[in-house]
């Protein structure tokens, strides 16, 4: 495989934070060339810079996040490196992996190719993010490849492909792949590639790419260099490599991570890193805390019990008009407030706000 010695470069990667049982966060983390694997690696947390006690450390499938780009030229339906037509073997490599590597219980797949009805190829999202990876395989089979153009734009088709892993459907703690099925050749220039290295960098997409049909080094070194900015892998298809094992291999092993839970006492971090060692080195991956938008409790009144009280004379009489308000009875009134937060949690409360009448009086 092309790029191996890459592939296993030690890194660590902090894919997500869940917040659903705030104030209890989990983070997921996922790790490549570890010495002794990511679930035997020792791992630790640090919120705004202070190392936090993990509760609960486990291994759990998360899933992947896969985008299957075709960049179907007019050659697309001619004969590749396995003597059957492009098309074709793309389907076949792609079947491999949805049947083999995936499961659609937790892993998402999504299509972008072309829309040729136009005088122009022009990128399309063919099937959106789905766990229905054989409507995806049926969207590939109806594509129609009959009109494609002999020049196609790649680059305009990997911007449309990147742009959609920013639908929050999916979730963020996916490992994300964007698998590009290519000749290579794009007359894009250096500076347009950077932007799209930065974008996919910015969303944590590893682009692999394929080269398919050409054996060209020229189209091919376009195609490792893209691979090798993402921290991807380039393959190329050709009937010793016709399916695709080690490239599917590598992402299917990417939907193990770890999950590490602890439990914060600030009402929004600022800040989470993970940190480990691993050949000879330490690594480090931080995030961002999510802005947390708390559910509200719910504030039952228990005393008083009636929603109107009216002060009166000691002996329960109505008082004259000229009676002084101090005088009325009862002089003191009794709140008792109960906050119920969702799921049981117990927060602690910073302030409450009692209005009476027109009055408002704050207790921190």
């Amino acid at each position: 495989r092309i790029l191996l010695a890459q592939a296993q470069t030690p890194s660590l990667t902090l894919t997500g934070i869940d917040t659903a049982q705030f104030p209890d966060v989990s983070a997921t983390v996922h790790g490549e060339g570890l010495d002794d694997g990511l679930a035997s690696t020792a791992l630790t947390l640090f919120e705004d810079g202070v190392e936090v006690q993990v509760t609960e450390d486990q291994t759990s499938t998360v899933g992947v996040q896969v985008m299957v780009v075709l960049d179907a030229w007019e050659g697309i339906n001619r004969n590749g490196l396995t003597g059957k037509p492009q098309r074709d073997e793309v389907f076949d490599a792609v079947k491999t992996l949805t049947e083999d590597y995936l499961d659609p219980q937790t892993d998402f797949l999504a299509l972008t190719a072309y829309d040729n009805t136009g005088t122009d190829a022009v990128p399309q999202i063919i099937t959106n993010w789905t766990r229905d990876h054989g409507e995806v395989r049926n969207q590939f089979v109806l594509y129609d490849s009959s009109n494609a153009r002999p020049k196609t734009p790649l680059f305009d088709l990997l911007f449309t492909a990147i742009k959609a892993f920013d639908d929050p459907g999916p979730g963020q703690q996916r490992v994300r792949h964007l698998v590009v099925f290519s000749d290579g050749f794009d007359n894009m220039a250096v500076a347009d590639k950077e932007d799209l290295v930065r974008q996919a960098e910015q969303r944590g997409v590893r682009i692999d790419t394929v080269q398919i049909g050409s054996d060209s080094d020229a189209l091919r070194r376009n195609l490792e260099n893209l691979s090798l900015n993402t921290d991807g892998s380039f393959e190329r298809l050709n009937a010793e490599n016709a399916l695709l094992p080690g490239l599917w291999s590598d992402i299917g092993a990417a939907r193990e991570q770890r999950v590490l839970t602890y439990r914060t006492t600030k009402p929004q971090p600022g800040e989470l890193a993970v940190r480990a060692t691993a050949g000879g080195r330490q690594l480090e991956s931080q995030v961002r805390f999510p802005t947390l938008s708390s559910l509200a409790p719910t504030v039952t009144i228990m005393q008083p019990t009636v929603d109107t009280i009216t002060r009166a004379m000691a002996d329960g009489s109505a008082a004259p008009a000229d009676l002084p308000l101090a005088d009325l009875e009862p002089k003191n009134i009794n709140v008792q407030v109960e906050v119920a937060w969702p799921g049981d949690r117990q927060l602690d409360l910073r302030s409450m706000e009692y209005v009476i009448g027109d009055k408002t009086i704050v207790q921190s």
